[in-house]
């Protein structure tokens, strides 16, 4: 079994499903250190981020594709993309826009 479907990489196996039963793999030590990584090995915005519980850095497959390191925050996060490209003052245009119905 490996935790990633779309990556066949032996650090990313957990066991065999003719060894072990799968919730003996998906709870294993291995299988929990790549589910829920040590925050001393994960990088900003995912060090500090409310939904790293459920993101877990996001795809693997695009983390290692373009960062090479299984925890480095996945490239397609929007998080990603704020911390690179931060908004400018343009964008605060929108906070002029009318939130009652009174539009246009």
């Amino acid at each position: 079994m490996i935790v990633c479907e779309q990556l066949d990489l032996e650090e990313l196996k957990v066991g065999n499903i003719k060894e072990l039963k799968i919730t003996e793999m998906w709870g294993s030590d291995k299988a929990l250190k790549i589910l829920n990584p040590d925050p001393g090995k994960l990088k900003e915005p995912c060090k500090s981020c409310a939904y790293l519980p459920r993101c877990r850095t996001g795809c693997f497959s695009h983390t290692l594709l373009y960062e090479k390191n299984l925890f480095a925050p996945d490239p397609s996060c929007w998080k990603v993309h704020l911390e690179k490209n931060p908004l400018s003052p343009l964008d605060d245009a929108n906070d002029n826009v009318p939130t009652d119905g009174e539009c246009c």
